[in-house]
């Protein structure tokens, strides 16, 4: 295995005095990156340095290559910041000592979002009403989306919405047609080619008297809660800024770079799923937060809303920053470590996908059975240079339906370094013994 950062936590001990200090309960903690190749090397390396300071170290635990402990934990500012300091020439590096907490646990980190969950229930029956008295909301909704706490400083909301997404429950784009502002999110020269596909900035704050008359209620409102809002086709956003300060803002993160790899891609930050799991995953790094939530030294985004059905309740998660942010006016850049945590997690979510098509396409076969097929393939895939999401699919649906015994087939055994063409040709049989 090749020299990397290895990172971990480590249980110290600061004064050991006896002949067995071993036997002394750590009473401080820290964490480490050391740059070797194996556990045995981070934990020696982390002894050594602790002798050389006249400390003792208890214990070492989850330690793993950088990217490995990421993927397993998630981010951590404290393990990236020291993972960046370590090379051949600087083997070791430890963060400051803290003391044993009462749990035995390491202080949290500071953290700079507030993640809350709403329950929202159901509308009751209104069929014995006629439509101009039915309410069009339930009144839990409405405050989290149009309440205003501060009349002094009214908040606006909006939608950030996936036209590809609404389109499917609509049977029809329709972005353009409606009752309310719209904008796209994408440039403006390349707003036409992507005009059935781009996000779009929707205000959709309520206009003054639609509070208590259902009638001054747009009509995107009424047809949106009724049929898309569960659907999560978007996110929605509440802040005292206009709309054109809000466009400004948002617009940059639909294509970020990575810092590492000058790459660029397309965020769906817009989609509930990925940025529920990203703004979890960052809710400590204060400099990520700030330039999301925050638009200017006096502006600021008060709350952006995901919808999400848990244990089939619906819910509003709401994401609020901190109050101890700073502004800074700098360009939006993916770091490699957030480019890994979203790779991780598409992946992940392709699979979850999968296994539920399988599930329905093969219900003779135990759900069980097809996770630990699907599980197994994974890595197995990687072997034969198979990463496309069809031939993935493919493999899958051809070891389900022949076994095992699919991978002794001939083409599996060719020893060789495969080129283009011979991954291509693979897929092929897979894909023909799938069907």
């Amino acid at each position: 295995m090749a020299h990397n950062a290895w990172v971990g936590r480590c249980l110290i001990h600061t004064q050991p005095e006896a002949d067995e200090p071993h036997e002394h309960p750590w009473n401080a903690q820290c964490y480490a990156a050391v740059w070797t190749e194996t556990y045995d090397g981070f934990t020696q390396a982390v002894r050594d340095h602790c002798q050389a300071q006249g400390h003792y170290l208890v214990w070492a635990e989850q330690v793993f290559p950088i990217l490995d402990w990421l993927h397993r934990h998630g981010h951590h500012n404290t393990l990236i910041d020291l993972a960046k300091t370590v090379d051949g020439n600087h083997s070791i590096a430890l963060s400051p000592l803290m003391p044993r907490s009462e749990t035995g646990q390491p202080p949290p980190q500071p953290t700079y979002l507030e993640i809350t969950e709403h329950t929202i229930p159901p509308l009751p029956d209104q069929s014995d009403q006629p439509r101009w008295a039915q309410d069009w909301i339930v009144p839990e909704l409405k405050d989290l989306l149009f309440g205003q706490p501060d009349p002094k400083a009214p908040l606006r909301t909006y939608l950030i919405v996936d036209a590809t997404l609404r389109t499917r429950i609509s049977g029809i784009f329709d972005l353009d047609l409606q009752d309310v502002p719209v904008r796209s999110l994408v440039r403006p020269q390349m707003a036409e080619d992507l005009r059935e596909v781009a996000p779009y900035l929707v205000d959709m704050t309520l206009p003054e008297g639609a509070w208590d008359d259902r009638r001054q209620v747009p009509n995107f409102h009424i047809d949106f809660f009724a049929h898309h809002w569960q659907q999560g086709t978007g996110i929605l956003v509440r802040t005292t800024a206009d709309m054109d300060a809000v466009w400004t803002h948002f617009h940059p993160f639909v294509r970020v770079q990575i810092e590492t790899t000058q790459e660029w891609l397309f965020f769906r930050y817009w989609d509930n799923n990925v940025v529920n799991y990203y703004f979890s995953e960052l809710k400590n790094n204060a400099e990520k937060i700030a330039d999301w939530f925050l638009l200017s030294d006096t502006l600021r985004i008060s709350a952006i809303m995901i919808q999400t059905t848990i244990n089939e309740t619906n819910s509003m998660v709401v994401l609020q920053p901190s109050l101890d942010l700073t502004y800074q006016k700098r360009g939006y850049t993916f770091t490699q470590n957030e480019w890994e945590l979203m790779a991780s997690f598409t992946e992940n979510q392709f699979y979850k996908k999968l296994i539920i098509k399988l599930t329905q396409d093969f219900p003779k076969i135990q759900p069980s059975a097809i996770e630990t097929t699907v599980n197994n393939n994974r890595e197995k895939m990687k072997n034969f240079d198979l990463y496309s999401a069809r031939d993935i699919e493919a493999l899958n649906r051809a070891t389900l339906k022949w076994g095992d015994e699919f991978y002794t087939r001939k083409p599996f055994q060719n020893d060789f370094d495969r080129t283009q063409k011979d991954v291509v040709k693979l897929g092929k049989y897979i894909r023909l013994w799938a069907a």
